[in-house]
């Protein structure tokens, strides 16, 4: 006979007496507190437990851990643990007395739970037997009580019983007709899907399908914000390559007389349906034009690709962006690192995506932070500078966030050849690690006894350091050989060429073309000047980058620069190498750092993909790359719980 014994609070002498007198001798008793004769304790546990009986310290009886995962509670109400205990005690015991403080109301929650796994359960308040039934028990409160408690669901995607097609005749994939569905049951939502997955192609679908159930009106254009890349170059190519017979309107670093006569054009009914693509920096003159002659947006719909750029609610660029939110019919933003950094990240995208059915969330991005979680480091004025999730709050985040949002991970839906990363390291020479050790060390502790600090390089020059995040950039620039000294001129003092060399070694030895990606326009000066000015650098503000992007995929260019923050979304250039080499670093941004990544390794590559990294060894460089790399299981985390497509 096992008797399971629930203890709501550290068990009196009467309780313990009362916990003699109803078991029997021989009995093997399990509890949730430590006991003064035989028992098993049981304990939940966060992470997975190994299998041992350990005793508990100083009791000398064994103890059964239970894995808080294995129960589907908000682990972030305090009747979480209790319901979890008292469920696992009924559970695994043939009865169950549960013991409840004398100034305190039953738990009738506990009790319920109890019930449901246990036929003989006996309640005591105060050490004195309650007569309670199930039949006892207020149905609608015990209900809401338990749904309250409930884990939100995550429901899998129906199953698509067909599949739409574009107008040259080509069949959409499985997962991205589930992606479809899933927008035409909603007014607004969110896309988090792996970069190379066809979110453009499902979008053109959706927009046509909005289109044929009248449920947007084609005579007027539809809004789609991008990066300037992706609107100068992948929305046009692609309404083109699916046959679409629509327009195309690309608003990018327009003079004021063009942009003033595009607008205008906007306002007359469409000949046939019409994307307008523009960038986020576009948003507010668009906005102004408008709202002078006091003329509504024309706009139904406003599609959002590249979310992500919205993750930070404080910004001049969100405070735009909802104007344009409110008066739309339908909404749909689209990403691939909806968390790229943290997960705090992904409130602001949330209230883009569903302004008003998100009260869980908060109303501000700090209730938001309060309420999910932690501080976990401060810097010496007491000012928190890294939270972290408390625990159970990721998986309440992403099951509240599955009403409105989707995931797609490429495994399993897309064949794609291996990636790998490989590190090719580069040692400081004598002076550049001389430097960087002073900088480090000296002044890193000068910044913490007061606000500001200065360097003053060998040649003289004066470095003004007005905190640690300054710091850190130039640790950035002295790994990668040069050092700015004037931040209005923007002159650099050079320390080392190491990376230049290791750069030379591996052109050389190169067998396909190489995609250097720089962060510091020092790193790309140096190496235009390294070869006489012969590599192409990426830039959307060039006139013939189009041209360029073309070259690129024909194979024609043995190696280009580019700067992740310009090619980071939605850039297709797979097919013209399958070799990135990190010359510098972005600046702890994941989100740069994965979409480059993603220029070469999505749909459409045929090679193994080889990821380079130039780093100085022992330097703030490897402490970069480490983070980055942990900043991505954050988002791994959210992209698998939300993910949902179908896999065959």
């Amino acid at each position: 006979m096992t008797t399971a014994v629930y203890i709501h609070q550290q068990p009196s002498k009467e309780d313990l007496a009362l916990i003699r007198q109803g078991t029997a001798n021989g009995d093997r008793i399990i509890s949730n507190f430590s006991l003064c004769f035989p028992h098993i304790r049981y304990m939940l546990q966060k992470k997975t437990p190994k299998k041992s009986k350990a005793a508990v310290w100083g009791s000398g009886y064994p103890t059964h851990t239970l894995d808080m995962k294995d129960f589907p509670f908000n682990w972030m109400l305090t009747d979480a643990k209790p319901a979890a205990l008292v469920s696992a005690l009924a559970k695994d015991s043939d009865r169950i007395m549960l013991l409840f403080p004398k100034n305190r109301p039953i738990p009738l929650l506990l009790v319920f739970l109890a019930m449901a796994s246990n036929q003989t359960v006996k309640v005591f308040r105060g050490g004195v037997l309650q007569r309670i039934t199930l039949e006892d028990l207020p149905q609608e409160q015990i209900r809401q009580e338990y749904e309250t408690l409930l884990l939100p669901a995550i429901k899998p995607l129906p199953t698509p019983t067909r599949l739409m097609t574009t107008p040259n005749g080509t069949t959409v994939r499985p997962y991205q007709q589930q992606m479809i569905d899933f927008a035409l049951e909603r007014d607004a939502c969110g896309w988090f899907v792996d970069m190379g997955l066809g979110k453009t192609l499902a979008t053109l679908v959706l927009i046509d399908q909005w289109i044929q159930r009248g449920k947007i009106d084609p005579r007027k254009p539809i809004l789609i914000v991008a990066p300037i890349m992706v609107a100068l170059d992948t929305w046009k190519r692609e309404v083109e390559k699916w046959g679409y017979d629509w327009d195309v309107v690309i608003n990018i670093r327009p003079t004021p007389k063009k942009r003033e006569k595009c607008l205008q054009s906007l306002l007359l009914p469409m000949e046939k349906p019409t994307l307008f693509l523009t960038n986020p920096d576009q948003l507010r003159p668009i906005k102004d034009y408008y709202f002078a002659s006091n003329t509504p947006f024309p706009f139904e719909v406003l599609i959002i690709d590249e979310l992500s750029q919205y993750k930070s609610p404080g910004t001049k660029r969100n405070q735009v962006i909802a104007y344009y939110r409110q008066p739309v019919k339908k909404f749909l933003g689209l990403t691939g690192t909806p968390a790229s950094n943290h997960l705090l990240n992904i409130w602001n995208q949330l209230k883009l995506i569903d302004p008003k059915d998100t009260a869980w969330a908060g109303q501000t991005i700090y209730e938001f932070q309060s309420k999910y979680f932690t501080p976990i480091a401060k810097n010496r004025r007491g000012i928190v500078i890294k939270w972290a999730p408390k625990f159970g709050a990721e998986d309440l985040i992403f099951r509240n966030l599955a009403k409105d949002a989707i995931s797609m991970r490429t495994e399993g839906l897309v064949e794609l050849p291996p990636i790998s990363y490989s590190t090719l390291y580069i040692q400081l020479p004598e002076g550049a690690r001389k430097a960087y050790t002073d900088l480090e060390n000296e002044i890193a502790q000068e910044l913490e006894e007061q606000d500001q600090a200065t360097y003053v390089t060998d040649d003289g020059v004066t470095i003004f350091l007005p905190n640690s995040d300054v710091l850190s950039g130039k640790l950035l620039q002295l790994a990668g050989g040069a050092l700015y000294t004037d931040t209005k001129t923007h002159a650099f003092t050079v320390f080392h060429d190491e990376k230049l060399n290791a750069l030379d070694d591996l052109i050389e030895t190169a067998t396909s073309s190489l995609l250097v990606f720089y962060y510091f326009n020092s790193d790309r000066i140096r190496i235009e000047e390294r070869y006489h000015n012969k590599i192409p650098v990426l830039d959307s503000k060039d006139k013939n980058v189009q041209d360029l992007i073309d070259k690129w995929n024909k194979g024609e260019v043995p190696v280009m620069l580019a700067h992740p923050a310009s090619v980071g979304h939605g850039l297709n250039l797979q097919d013209g190498g399958h070799t990135i080499v990190w010359y510098s670093y972005p600046n702890w941004d994941n989100d740069k750092y994965r979409q480059a990544n993603k220029r070469l390794y999505r749909s459409g590559q045929t090679h193994p993909v080889n990821v380079i990294h130039i780093i100085a060894k022992n330097t703030i460089e490897e402490v970069m790359l480490r983070s980055l790399n942990a900043k991505q299981k954050v988002n791994d985390r959210l992209m698998q719980a939300l993910d949902r497509a179908e896999r065959r």
